[in-house]
């Protein structure tokens, strides 16, 4: 286990996913081919860096969101990270990543926190990988590294 991350332009992947969310909206709609030609070029190198980083890994476990599960609010609302409020929309920007480079990426159980709510891993793998994630999920539950499911206080099922 290591902690490291692909050696990419992680600025320029934050600004592509935003432009492509964008170019999905009014916002870009009108957009030349040669802009989303040129898109998907930078695309395809951000993929090629997690190729280089999966030669050497067999997955990416991280968290799936800025924090921990929060209650339930208004959507919109801004939500307490390190004793700062961050965008609520920005709250999953973790999964873009994988998202942009074609990853599969699964969320595990990992626990809850001290307020009683779940807490969850993200692991990623490479393209096509997904049997290989769910197995590595599998063999984290079955060491006991992961809890595996549990109800939440309350849950009652009819």
């Amino acid at each position: 286990m290591e902690e490291r991350l692909p050696s990419c332009d992680w600025d320029g992947a934050n600004l592509l996913v935003r432009e492509l969310i964008s170019a999905i909206t009014a916002e870009r709609c009108g957009e030349e081919l040669a802009w989303y030609f040129a898109a998907l070029d930078r695309r395809d190198r951000f993929i090629t860096a997690w190729e280089a980083f999966f030669r050497d890994f067999d997955a990416l476990l991280l968290p799936p969101s800025m924090t921990t599960a929060f209650p339930h609010c208004e959507p919109g609302t801004p939500l307490p990270v390190d004793g700062k409020l961050a965008d609520y929309f920005g709250h999953g920007a973790v999964l873009a990543m994988a998202n942009l480079a074609d990853l599969p990426a699964l969320v595990a159980p990992a626990g809850r926190d001290e307020d009683g709510l779940p807490i969850g891993v993200q692991i990623v793998g490479p393209r096509w990988s997904e049997m290989r994630i769910l197995a590595i999920a599998r063999a984290l539950l079955n060491a006991q590294v992961l809890p595996g499911f549990a109800p939440p206080p309350g849950y009652r099922q009819d």
